[in-house]
């Protein structure tokens, strides 16, 4: 992995506040609705995360975010990450799945825009998504072609 596309504490993040467990369906739902259709990068990164290693991958680039939910209707709880073709075509459709998350943190770029997430499951491994670009949300005028 070069040096460009590792994310220590992902592009352009201040801080992260992590959420109680109490309020991630609510607050994964609202961050769905508020961030359809944005441009994500992901990565994969092992316990730790400070150093890349070959465990650690990117694993989307430039895909539009459908929703993030939680699927806490099995043995045990998952987070759900949904992006792509934001037409209801399933084809395009990717999934990434973390399996019994145990923490989520909302990260904010130094200007206090929200930039994306931070998912660690229980062996201590992390999803990060960030937002390609985090516009004020006073800068946004409409909704993209698919949303229509």
């Amino acid at each position: 992995m070069n040096s460009t596309t590792w994310p220590p504490a992902g592009p352009g993040t201040a801080s992260a506040a992590q959420l109680p467990r109490a309020r991630w369906g609510e607050a994964l739902a609202d961050f769905s609705r508020r961030h359809r259709g944005w441009l994500l990068q992901t990565w994969a990164l092992s316990p730790g995360g400070m150093e890349p290693t070959g465990r650690d991958r990117e694993l989307a680039v430039g895909l539009p975010l459908r929703a993030v939910e939680l699927d806490d209707h099995g043995p045990r709880p998952a987070i759900v990450v949904r992006f792509g073709d934001l037409r209801g075509d399933e084809r395009g459709l990717a999934l990434q799945r973390i399996d019994d998350p145990r923490t989520l943190a909302v990260a904010h770029t130094p200007s206090g825009e929200v930039a994306g997430l931070d998912i660690v499951d229980a062996a201590g491994h992390e999803t990060r998504l960030r937002f390609r670009v985090t516009p004020p949300p006073q800068t946004l005028n409409g909704l993209a072609d698919a949303e229509h």
